[in-house]
């Protein structure tokens, strides 16, 4: 062999181990040429022989790193499981509508009365009798809501009717019906009681050939004329008609 054939044999030898070198050597100078992976290179570890020590502490590694993986893969400790939530809330929906309070009872109907009840109730009503209506006397074809004045109260009831219509009349308003007059002198005692409340009224009949019966509304009790137009002086205005007549 000669010399050149020798160097290119010692050269190839050396590139094959550097470059074997440099595939399966130094992480360090992967790093400093900037072509290291991720992860620094591990060994693998070969499988020791069947029925061997080594080989139960080898399954035990193993069986270690795979219950670590596991436990990556599990739940939060916080998690909960959707199911077991909605069954927990159905269960307390329940408890509250067994914990709501009834719909009121509706009130019974009342029962009905047996013939001893109603013999009981009719004889209960007869034994207390209704009581009778109470009829107030008063001056004969005077209106309702008339109070006499201090002057016809002094007499007695018989010249109750003769001292309310002696003399002189103030009349106020003529009528073809009695409670249309009654009704007026109301609403003028209402509107004004302190001035219309101190005459004395009545309602009588005059019968006209012209243009027939009215029902007069009158205030009575002046012995004179000058105080029947004393009474219209007062009570007189632009919509309010009074005049002094005889009887």
């Amino acid at each position: 062999m000669t010399c050149r054939n020798v160097i290119a044999l010692l050269l190839a030898t050396g590139l094959l181990a550097g470059c074997e070198d440099f595939k399966q050597g130094s992480y360090e100078l992967q790093k400093n040429l900037g072509m290291y992976p991720v992860d620094p290179p591990r060994e693998e570890v070969a499988m020791p022989p069947p029925g061997s020590v080594s080989q139960a502490n080898w399954a035990a590694q193993r069986a270690a790193s795979t219950q670590a993986r596991n436990q990556g893969n599990t739940a939060p400790v916080n998690y909960q499981d959707p199911e077991k939530l909605a069954a927990e809330a159905e269960a307390a929906d329940r408890v509250a509508a067994a914990k709501a309070p009834s719909p009121a009872a509706k009130p019974s109907a009342p029962m009905p009365r047996t013939a001893a009840g109603r013999t009981a109730a009719t004889a209960t009503n007869s034994a207390t009798p209704a009581a009778a209506p109470v009829v107030v006397a008063s001056a004969p074809a005077l209106p309702a809501g008339y109070v006499p004045s201090a002057a016809v109260m002094a007499g007695n009831m018989q010249d109750a009717g003769a001292a309310a219509t002696a003399g002189w009349r103030a009349h106020l308003a003529s009528h073809r019906t009695e409670s249309a007059a009654i009704n007026e002198w109301q609403e003028l005692l209402r509107g004004n009681p302190s001035l219309y409340g101190q005459y004395d009224p009545l309602v009588e009949w005059v019968d006209t050939s012209a243009r027939g019966s009215f029902a007069r509304l009158v205030l009575v009790g002046f012995a004179e004329r000058k105080d029947a137009d004393a009474a219209c002086a007062k009570i007189r205005s632009s919509t309010r008609y009074c005049a002094s007549v005889k009887e």
